[in-house]
């Protein structure tokens, strides 16, 4: 008898509000990836090369494998 076999996967999507609310810029499979993305966009908010960035945060969703 097979194992647990999962009907969905992980995304983990990348999500942005300039103020005219939020908006996925970016979807990836790794968190890893997703993290590293995260981390710049904060690094350039500090920065201040984003001045019209309001918020950035990370979403996970599950989604249907196909």
């Amino acid at each position: 008898m097979g194992g647990y076999i999962r009907k969905t996967h992980d995304v983990w999507e990348l999500v942005t509000n300039y103020g005219y609310g939020e908006e996925v810029e970016c979807s990836y499979d790794s968190k890893k990836e997703a993290k590293a993305d995260y981390a710049v966009y904060r690094k350039e908010k500090r920065s201040g090369f984003l001045p019209s960035l309001l918020s950035v945060s990370l979403r996970k969703r599950r989604v249907p494998n196909v």
